[in-house]
């Protein structure tokens, strides 16, 4: 019976592994963000998101909050409630319906109505991070790189 040897560096070879099953990881994890409907929104977006689902009357509570900005002359406060609103629009969690400069009437969609289940999905897949995977799959690669070296 002929005997085999081997003389090949295994840490290289695993290090090799690891480099490719991390840059697969990577890849797929931004190609899964890309397709993702879902965007984390900033803090201030969220604060009037959940402004406007606790509230009874969303489109009146804003008019009172432009109405206040503008007595007070506080403009730039003012431009980021605009923009916020545009950026929840832009994400379809609302449709605003404007009049005389002032939201009238305030359209809320589902994905609004479920964002912070949906930020809690979303934080629960980056848990696992690309490089426990890696940990993973390297100690069993070894195993099974060792258990074919022990069975030739």
């Amino acid at each position: 019976m002929a005997k085999f040897t081997f003389d090949f560096d295994i840490d290289g070879i695993m290090q090799d592994i690891e480099s490719e099953i991390t840059d697969a990881i990577n890849e797929e994890l931004k190609t899964e963000e890309a397709d993702s409907m879902f965007r984390k929104l900033p803090s201030n977006s969220e604060k009037v998101l959940d402004e406007i689902m606790a509230s009874d009357n969303p489109a009146q509570m804003l008019a009172r909050r432009f109405h206040e900005y503008e007595e007070q002359r506080q403009y730039t406060r003012e431009d980021e409630l605009r923009g916020i609103l545009g950026e929840l629009e832009e994400l379809h969690y609302i449709k605003v319906m404007w009049g005389d400069n002032v939201p009238y009437h305030i359209e809320i969609f589902n994905s609004a109505r479920t964002y912070h289940e949906q930020l809690e999905e979303y934080n629960r897949e980056r848990t696992a991070s690309p490089a426990q995977v890696v940990n993973n799959n390297y100690v069993f690669l070894w195993f099974y790189i060792q258990n074919l070296l022990i069975y030739q």
